[in-house]
């Protein structure tokens, strides 16, 4: 069944871009001295970060629950709802985490240049196997509006 490859694929991206983007940005903030995102956080800048790493983790974890449910029950009615909670998480997750990265950049990335890096490309990579994951929502989307068309002929 077409939907069901794509909820799977939708799933399993969804997943692994939360995942990478969770990772990136938890992990970019430890410097080499031992302090970080999560140790010593007393400027605003680091705290807007956590915040934007948390909200953005629960949204990806929200995220991957509902494509989850969405493969596992096929339902018929609920299945525009549960794409459109699926699709709004995972926006969420793409603005928390553009928002995250976007403070990072501006107020932590000078302190540490060369350290971080690896972490910031983690966490874009993350951030556009998420933008993949859209693509695979409104592609099932698609099929799911296609499909209502041909059973009322």
């Amino acid at each position: 069944m077409p939907g069901k490859t794509v909820g799977v694929c939708s799933l399993f991206v969804g997943f692994v871009g939360a995942t990478l983007l969770t990772a990136g940005m938890a992990t970019s903030y430890w410097s080499k001295d031992g302090t970080g995102l999560w140790k010593d956080c007393y400027h605003n800048g680091c705290r807007a970060v956590q915040a934007t790493v948390v909200i953005s983790t629960v949204f990806g974890i929200v995220h991957a629950l509902i494509l989850l449910y969405h493969v596992v029950q096929q339902v018929g009615p609920d299945t525009r709802r549960i794409i459109m909670s699926a699709f709004t998480c995972a926006l969420l997750t793409v603005i928390f985490g553009v928002a995250s990265i976007t403070v990072y950049a501006v107020k932590l990335e000078a302190d540490h240049p060369s350290f971080y890096g690896w972490s910031f490309a983690l966490a874009l990579a993350g951030i556009g196997i998420i933008f993949l994951n859209i693509f695979f929502i409104v592609l099932e989307g698609g099929n799911q509006r296609a499909a209502g068309a041909y059973s009322s002929i």
